[in-house]
């Protein structure tokens, strides 16, 4: 980090070098990185056309998380010396730190047009992308990457990021793969890997991949989170909530944890443990629509529903084109009868989820209650349609054609609904004679 040779053959040579060697012997004396600031500083009042003293105090700056001092500096350094490509790529992290990526971008790329071979601005700049949810592009970089240097572990590990995002999760798992190839004892791609498993419904295999995350770095909050969402997708509460508990302690403001942990309990019936953890999670993430619409739920359940109403009307304020606010909103306004209020809020969830079977099928029954049939009657048949095996859906279809005399095909949804699993209704048809 610190400057001799270009500093020495100044003109102020002397006078300059001794500041160096004084910031060399605060490092060797373990002093703070502020005395050495302080050396830079000295120096650059003798030597303020000095680029390189701007790019190290830059450098100062940064490991302080002084990110403002050190894009002043940097900025300072471009000025005098345009053509470094180091201090256009650090200069470009700060950008990035700062969540200017756009900016971020632009640096790089002076980076690369000044040192075309560099490896890790292509991944910094992939990563830039990453941000900005440019996947294809970022993994155009993390490809360059790569090919100038084949192992490198970052650009694997990103790149499998960005496959993941894309949905593309073979592609993940292969580059995660080669990433542990090259690091046996890299706890972040065994992390990611266990993601990818997760989202392929492969949840012993990403529990695995927690384990060997774990292993390698017992303090790993995230894997302990993402560990207690795969026992929770295989019905395992109480561990969930073990793994839970370990990331909070680790990470005790991530709100998403507390949520996490919140489902657990609420799916064990312990809904005060839900509730005080949803608190806690809105505490740490205010803004956070799903915090509330999970404390809806629990307020749903155990027979709170003003507060459920209140909690998912706060959830639609943050995120009006959450769906399942208005699905579950509408579930409760149906409940008591306001199916004007419930129709509203299916009509909203399904302008923004024209596809959702469900939808189609809640309001159909909310149509039916209210006593439209032939509206039922279309909301039924475009839930099959989307969802040809929907039990429900035949189910009631069925009944709307019992009560309008079609017994024929009445009985052939009550056969459909019984050949996907249910057979309620055709028994009951049966037993009053309208099916045979």
């Amino acid at each position: 980090m610190q400057l001799s040779i270009k500093i020495c053959l100044l003109t102020l040579g002397f006078i300059v070098c001794s500041t160096v060697v004084f910031a060399e012997k605060a490092d060797e004396k373990n002093n703070s990185s502020r005395q050495t600031l302080r050396d830079y500083n000295q120096a650059i009042r003798l030597d303020p056309d000095n680029a390189e003293l701007y790019r190290s105090r830059g450098i100062a700056h940064k490991k302080l998380g002084s990110l403002y001092y050190a894009l002043r500096d940097f900025s300072q350094a471009i000025q005098l010396d345009p053509n470094d490509a180091d201090t256009y790529s650090n200069r470009g992290n700060i950008y990035h730190k700062l969540g200017q990526y756009v900016r971020a971008i632009e640096d790089y790329n002076q980076a690369l047009r000044l040192d075309p071979g560099n490896a890790g601005i292509y991944t910094n700049r992939g990563v830039a992308y990453k941000k900005l949810r440019k996947y294809l592009r970022a993994i155009e970089d993390y490809n360059q990457a790569i090919r100038l240097d084949p192992e490198n572990i970052r650009a694997y590990i990103y790149r499998g990021i960005a496959y993941k995002n894309l949905g593309r999760y073979q592609h993940a798992v292969q580059d995660y793969d080669q990433a542990i190839r090259l690091d046996p004892k890299n706890a972040e791609a065994y992390n990611n890997r266990g993601v990818v498993f997760k989202k392929l419904g492969q949840y012993e295999s990403a529990i695995k991949d927690y384990d060997q995350a774990i292993r390698l770095d017992t303090d790993n909050a995230r894997a302990y989170h993402n560990r207690g969402i795969a026992k929770k997708k295989l019905g395992q509460y109480e561990s969930a909530i073990k793994d839970y508990d370990q990331a909070i302690r680790l990470d005790p403001h991530n709100a998403r944890t507390f949520i996490g942990r919140g489902v657990a309990y609420k799916n064990l019936r312990q809904y005060d443990l839900a509730i005080k953890d949803y608190n806690q999670a809105i505490r740490f993430a205010p803004n956070s629509a799903e915090a509330y619409i999970v404390r809806g739920l629990v307020y749903k359940h155990i027979g709170r529903p003003r507060d459920a109403i209140l909690d998912y009307d706060r959830a639609l304020r943050l995120d009006p084109h959450n769906v399942r606010a208005y699905i579950d909103r509408a579930d409760i306004h149906r409940h008591f009868f306001q199916y004007h209020r419930a129709i509203d809020d299916y009509n909203r969830a399904i302008e923004l989820d024209p596809d959702n079977a469900q939808v189609y099928y809640k309001r159909g029954v909310t149509h039916e209650n209210f006593g439209h049939p032939r509206l039922a009657m279309i909301d039924f048949e475009q839930a099959i349609s989307l969802d040809p095996d929907y039990a429900a859906a035949y189910n009631n279809r069925g009944v709307d054609h019992l009560n309008t005399g079609n017994f024929e095909l009445a009985c052939k949804d009550f056969q459909r609904a019984c050949e996907l699993g249910d057979c309620a209704y055709l028994k009951w048809a049966q037993r009053n004679g309208n099916c045979g």
